[in-house]
């Protein structure tokens, strides 16, 4: 360290304030950094002096760099020294630009960083083969526990079954395994699905649609769906095949909103032609707040007006859910919740390695807004 200090001062003096910023919490776990040409405006310096020192923060642990998508913090220091010395306890999640995840990530960090953990971010980009090699990684360097809010992919991650093969404690969050014996912690999404037909139903809708991606091994959306059924069958509702779409194809998730111009045609196309085909609908449940809100748009360019001519309800209540109009009525996910109960059954995995798994289901809650009219 003192030649670094020698051969660059104004590099370490850069190093030392992020780091210390890091550690002492400022800059937690999810945060983007400031782009290199920002930090150097901010210190008076040259951008490849500014990416020595984040080289050397990327070389500790500290930062993660995305081509395309900035640098990011992926673990704290803070508490580092304490009754559990330096144990690290990794969070393996899709992605870290949305607040979804953040808050997820929030919560996980102030129950473990209260235990005296200190906790490590690795982002899996949505890629299963990513999520594999990182926990692959992360056994071999014998990592105390992890948290994973898993890949969506049409196949299970074999690295999962090593975790449990080699008893290394780990919690899913979001969705789980159904066949895997793990912890995880998951809203209720079969109530959230089953609540919001009731609610149509009781605003006097009976012709309610729904439109879903494929669920795969999506346990959250594949409970939304069973949850929608079940409404139906509890309330003698008739099930008309035309109201329900379960194959879109759309490439975006509340972890990433991207989308081409091209990808966005298509996803409106697919919703033009199921809306065409079902003219009498008085109410859709979308599966996901993206595509609650690409309905409304292209109910507005069939003529007909949300939350007037058709009630549209979506999952999630993202952060864009009360600014669209008109105002989305979703199901909302205690994101950060969420990850503290997660945390709270890792621990009580860690202190007792015999503790049978758990499958824990957080309550959903209805946020109504304007979107939805009576009948």
């Amino acid at each position: 360290m003192a030649e670094r200090k020698n051969s660059n001062p104004q590099y370490m003096k850069i190093y030392e304030e992020i780091r210390g910023k890091i550690i002492d919490g400022r800059l937690a776990p999810g945060m983007k950094l400031s782009t290199e040409q920002e930090i150097a405006n901010q210190f008076g310096v040259s951008r490849p002096t500014v990416r020595l020192a984040l080289l050397e923060l990327e070389r500790e642990g500290f930062l993660e760099r995305y081509r395309g998508k900035g640098t990011f913090i992926t673990q704290s220091h803070k508490n580092s020294v304490n009754k559990h010395g330096n144990v690290v306890i990794g969070i393996i999640v899709p992605r870290l630009a949305d607040i979804f995840i953040g808050k997820i990530i929030t919560g996980v960090q102030e129950v473990l960083e209260q235990n005296g953990y200190t906790i490590s971010v690795h982002l899996t980009n949505d890629s299963i083969e990513k999520e594999q090699e990182i926990i692959e990684n992360l056994i071999e360097r014998k990592v105390e526990g992890l948290i994973i809010h898993p890949t969506a992919a049409p196949i299970y991650d074999p690295a999962i079954f090593k975790l449990i093969e080699r008893r290394v404690p780990f919690v899913m969050t979001g969705r789980c395994y159904k066949f895997a014996a793990c912890n995880s912690v998951e809203m209720d999404n079969f109530r959230g699905a089953y609540d919001a037909v009731k609610y149509l139903y009781d605003k006097g809708h009976r012709k309610i649609g729904l439109v879903s991606k494929p669920y795969l091994t999506k346990t959250s959306v594949e409970h939304r769906i069973e949850g929608f059924f079940q409404a139906f069958k509890d309330l003698d509702i008739p099930v008309l095949l035309r109201h329900i779409f379960l194959d879109l194809v759309d490439t975006r998730s509340v972890y990433w909103v991207e989308q081409t111009a091209e990808d966005k045609e298509i996803i409106h196309n697919q919703l033009r032609n199921y809306l065409e085909k079902s003219q009498d609908l008085t109410a859709i449940i979308a599966l996901n707040d993206l595509i609650a809100t690409d309905l409304m748009t292209v109910l507005e360019e069939l003529g007909r007006k949300p939350g007037e001519d058709i009630s549209v309800i979506g999952f999630d209540n993202v952060t864009f859910a009360n600014q669209v109009k008109p105002p989305l009525t979703s199901v909302e996910t205690p994101t950060f919740e969420l990850g503290r109960k997660a945390a709270e059954l890792l621990l009580k995995q860690i202190a007792d390695p015999t503790h049978q798994p758990e499958h824990m289901l957080l309550p959903s809650k209805l946020v109504v807004r304007g979107s939805v009219s009576p009948r």
